[in-house]
């Protein structure tokens, strides 16, 4: 049926589990040496795959920092009003965590000047669509200003 069972121990599972179980292997590792068994050849890792997941990922995580920085304006003084119009639409305190709710401050280079400061490149900001190179040159300024945020997760 495709599965173990130890009763000694009452451990469970598959083939691949067996073997990180028995002979102490990583799941990569099981996975090669059972392709290897049954002569399959596994796909080559594509360094180019790779490199695009980690781009992906880094900016993943200025995503992140900048959520965390709407999120600390909206109780800052220069989300005043943005507070104030969440607290008319009834929506308290409480719940702005829950949906990651931010303010943008209506300044030109604010997150860049963050985001910067902690080591992004405007070039990878700019594609992650948080700031916005000018058509005719010049330095990115942020796209987002003076408004409330939502983040889409």
């Amino acid at each position: 049926k495709g599965f173990f069972h130890d009763f000694s121990s009452g451990k469970h599972g598959d083939v691949i589990s067996f073997l990180q179980e028995t002979e102490r292997l990583s799941f990569v590792e099981a996975v090669q040496r059972l392709a290897g068994e049954a002569g399959m050849a596994l796909p080559a890792e594509d360094p180019q795959a790779a490199e695009r997941e980690a781009k992906k990922q880094g900016l993943t995580d200025w995503m992140d920092l900048a959520q965390k920085w709407f999120a600390a304006n909206l109780r800052r003084s220069p989300g005043k009003a943005a507070r104030e119009y969440l607290e008319k639409r009834g929506l308290p305190e409480d719940q702005w965590e829950r949906f990651g709710l931010g303010y943008a401050p209506n300044d030109r280079e604010g997150l860049k000047a963050a985001l910067v400061q902690r080591g992004a490149r405007p070039g990878d900001l700019v594609e992650a669509g948080m700031l916005i190179a000018p058509e005719g040159g010049g330095q990115p300024y942020d796209r987002f200003r003076d408004r409330l945020m939502f983040p889409i997760l």
